[in-house]
């Protein structure tokens, strides 16, 4: 048991540092969004635009992409950066609200298997919400550089995207809502072994 409650603790005071350092970084993203959105190319250099298709990376001419257009996708994906990093704040609390507890030497507190149904919950929507954003993000892309008519020559027919979901999310959820079972039980089975006593 204090095995456990010392790795609690030392999870809880890791948790508790990421916790300061993505709060810090989503005001980071929120102020470089507006900078930007305000002072626009006094901020970027000047350059060339380009993309990355896996280990293909590819640059384009100067003027093909207008700057409103990188402008806009840099301050969507700084917001979008801002947001994910609310969420992990919002996870992390969870994930501390299951650490005090067995820090304390609580393992089956009600708190436990409470908060650990919270994240999975959490993780279900929260998964679901990231993957339709990736997919979301992927059409943009395809579509904002053109990528229909751009790789099209002689010697290509065709181009066509191939857009997943990823659904392994649902996999973390059933493993998330399993343990919070598992605590539930334990917590009955302290319960019962304490009113014996």
């Amino acid at each position: 048991m204090e095995k456990l409650r010392k790795i609690a603790q030392n999870m809880d005071l890791f948790a508790k540092t990421a916790y300061g350092i993505c709060s810090a970084f989503v005001w980071v993203c929120s102020i470089f969004a507006v900078l930007l959105l305000v002072f626009g190319e006094k901020m970027v250099s000047e350059g060339t635009a380009g993309l990355d298709l896996g280990a293909y990376s590819f640059e384009f001419a100067q003027g093909y992409m207008p700057f409103a257009v990188v402008k806009s996708r840099m301050v969507l994906g700084l917001i979008f950066a801002a947001l994910l990093l609310i969420f992990v704040c919002y996870v992390i609390r969870v994930v501390r609200q299951i650490l005090q507890p067995m820090a304390a030497g609580k393992p089956f507190d009600s708190a436990v298997s409470g908060s650990l149904r919270k994240l999975s919950w959490i993780t279900l929507i929260g998964g679901g919400i990231l993957s339709a954003v990736q997919l979301a993000g992927e059409l943009v892309i395809y579509h904002m550089y053109d990528l229909e008519t751009l790789f099209l020559s002689e010697k290509i027919a065709g181009v066509t995207t191939n857009c997943n979901l990823d659904m392994t999310f649902l996999l973390g959820f059933a493993l998330l809502y399993l343990l919070s079972c598992v605590f539930r039980y334990g917590e009955a089975l302290q319960q019962e072994s304490d009113e014996t006593l």
